[in-house]
Parts: structure tokens; sequence; C-alpha cells
């Protein structure tokens, strides 16, 4: 799973979990408790001994210099907590803010619900190419009922892609029901999982479903950097068994299974507590991601994936017409920490990135306007002395998030 989108992150949180808050104040005991719950959480649960050891020291070290003090509010601390956890290189690994909820869950099955469980678009395209664009794996019976639904009206296409280009999780069970509709009744082990803290190890398989399976349709999927987690584990299975064809960039490299702590005071601490290996490469794909077997820049994987379909060259790009002047921009005007993201300079462009997550390059629009890799709009705000003091992420489909400008 990974934490990109809020309703990936509901999907798998129990619903008690989301509803805690605590009525106490949030103080410097607040403050170290919680530290204290991580530090014991990577030392008890974190999936490389080792390192959740000496991560478990520096949380603690850092509590102890009294690196927390300042922050004043539970979603500084996870920020403070966030970069000193990005040293882990691991895309799960992090302290995340919980949306309060009533305990009865309403708020997060209507949520669900309007994301339509994930399943953006399903459609004919030319050639009786079967499409599907998916945005997560939600767990459940009313997002098996859908997918049984999208997989029935794509049942008679005579080639089928699935578009994960934005896709940052979800859950293994709905991996399985899923992936199961391109293999036969057999059972089929997809992925082999260990789980550290109970040193138990399962096996992912495939599972009965409804309707036509679709065991010899050609399939693509459509991938790139935020395609994280289960949407990695689909597409990484199925390549594996030789039964799809990835299409576009290298995913996000989320290979571990995690698991949601409740910290109060609204927190919660995703961790990395058990592996996914394939049976058959004997290897995840943690920190490295799926490749693809037919390299496409991810903005026209589609393209890339119909002409193979059709056994014909991807048609050239058409000619990008010249832009309007975009004024300069003083990148130093808007690096900085905004809620759980962060903005920062490499390689001479501003770069966004969700504190221990993943990130890319902010292409300039004009206006304080970003373009966040096709994925989503960023602008920034100003106040009355010219100074940036709040940032505006704006994706495709899903509301608007802001954030102010940590001092």
């Amino acid at each position: 799973m990974m934490l990109h989108r809020l309703v990936s992150l509901l999907a798998l949180i129990p619903l008690t979990l989301l509803a805690q808050t605590n009525d106490t104040p949030f103080d410097a005991a607040a403050r170290r408790a919680i530290a204290e719950t991580v530090a014991r959480t990577l030392e008890t649960r974190y999936v490389l001994p080792e390192k959740g050891d000496a991560l478990a020291k520096e949380v603690r070290a850092a509590s102890a210099r009294g690196d927390y003090d300042a922050a004043a509010t539970p979603e500084a601390l996870a920020n403070s907590l966030n970069r000193l956890l990005a040293s882990a290189n691991d895309r799960h690994l992090a302290v995340h803010a919980a949306m309060p909820m009533r305990r009865d869950g309403v708020l997060v099955a209507e949520d669900l619900r309007r994301d339509n469980y994930g399943f953006r678009r399903v459609e004919h395209l030319d050639a009786n190419i079967g499409y599907l664009d998916l945005g997560g794996f939600t767990p459940g019976d009313e997002a098996q009922r859908v997918a049984a639904g999208a997989m029935a009206f794509l049942a008679n296409s005579d080639a089928i892609i699935v578009d994960l280009r934005r896709c940052p999780g979800g859950a293994a069970d709905a991996v399985n029901f899923l992936a199961s509709y391109f293999f036969g009744p057999e059972k089929r082990v997809l992925m082999n999982r260990y789980h550290r803290a109970t040193n138990t190890s399962m096996e992912s398989t495939t599972v009965d479903v409804p309707g036509k399976r679709l065991t010899d349709t050609p399939l693509y999927v459509l991938v790139g950097p935020h395609t994280a987690s289960a949407c990695e584990s689909f597409s990484y299975t199925l390549q594996q068994w030789g039964r799809a064809k990835i299409v576009g960039e290298r995913t996000a490299g989320a290979g571990y299974n995690n698991e949601l702590v409740p910290l109060g005071h609204g927190l919660v601490f995703s961790v990395s507590a058990g592996t996914a290996i394939h049976p058959r490469s004997k290897r995840g794909w943690e920190a490295v991601g799926v490749q693809p077997d037919l390299p496409a820049p991810v903005d026209r994987a589609l393209d890339f994936a119909r002409a193979a379909i059709l056994g014909v060259k991807p048609a050239a790009a058409e000619p990008v017409q010249p832009a309007a002047a975009v004024p300069p921009i003083r990148p130093g005007d808007y690096t900085g920490t905004y809620g759980n993201k962060e903005i920062s300079i490499r390689e001479g462009a501003l770069y966004y990135q969700r504190i221990g997550g993943s990130g890319g390059t902010l292409h300039p629009l004009g206006n304080d306007r970003f373009d966040l890799g096709g994925e989503a709009v960023v602008t920034f705000f100003r106040d009355a002395s010219g100074k940036v003091t709040r940032l505006r992420l704006e994706w495709p489909g899903h509301p608007v998030e802001e954030y102010d400008r940590a001092p």
C-alpha cells in the first residue's frame, strides 16, 4: 500500500483507528510518548531488524536532544519524524495525520463509494481493445462487485490494457481477486509473504471469481513512477508469470508490506512489517521498482501499448507548439515544508516530495503554478509582502489539498 492518496489510506485502516484522537494536551510528554511508540514499533515490527534497531536509536536520540520540542502540532511532529525516517529510503515508512472519522465508518464507506472503489474508467477502444483505468486496489465485497462488473464489460475484448499509472496501492486481497481473471481456475501462487513480528509466512493465491476468465486474452499493464505497492504487486506477478507485458517507466519501488500503528493525537505510523517475494523470480521490487518490458514515456504508454497490440509502430508524438514565455522563477521563494510535503531544489529544478515518500520535478506554468509530471498542478500563494505562504495540490478527480508553509 502506498499512502499517496487519502482514499488508499482509508481503505486499509481499521475504522476505530481512524477515529482515535486524544483528549489529553499535545505537550512535551505527548511528543515523547509518540516518539517512543515509533521507536518501539521499529524495534519490534520493522521488516529488517538491524535497520529497525538503528532507526529506533536515532528516534530516541532525537527525542532526548529535544529535536521535537518545537513541534507545536501533531502534523509538525510527523514532519520532524519523517525527515529522520526518510534516511531508510523506504516508500512505506512514514508518520501520517489520520482523518478524523465517525466510529461507524460512514464517511469512509461514502468516500470509497464516490471513488467507485478505485475503478475510474472502463471502455472499449478501437480494434476491440478493452481499457481499464484503476486508481487503487480497494478491499471488500462492494469493491469486488464493481471489479466483477468491469471484467464482465471487458469479457469479449480481443486485448486488454490495465492502466495503473496513477495507482498508489491498496490491499493484497483485491490484487488477488482482479489478477485471478487472467489465470485459469487452478490455484496459482501470486506472491509469497513473510511477516516479521509473528515470524510467519503465507501465500497469496488466485481465487474463485464470477464470470468469464480471460486466460488467453493479450494483456498490457501501464505503469510509471506513481505506480506503487499493491499496484506494483499486480504488475509484477503478472509479468513474472509471463501473463502480461508491462509498458511505461519504472515504478516507485514500494515493495514491502506495511501495517498502520495508532500514535494518538490523530497520527498513525506506517511501518514496513513484511516482505513480498514472487515464487518464480525469488525476489521482490522494493527500492528497484518493476521494470517495463516495453519502455515508453509514461504519458505515451497507452499509445505504445495500443501499437504493440496492433503490431505497428507507435505514432510519432505531436509536435510541441512553442509555449508562451514563462517568467523566470526564483526557486528559493518556494522551498520549505508544507504539511507533510516538502519543496526542495534538485539538479537546479524545484522538486516536490511527500516527506518519506515519492516525488517529482515541478515544471513552471507561470503565475506561481507548476505541473507535477502531468499528474497534478501545484499552485503557491503569497501574502501581501510577496512571501510564499501556502501550497495547493490539484489531482484530477480528487478533492483539492491545501497546506500552509511551515515557519
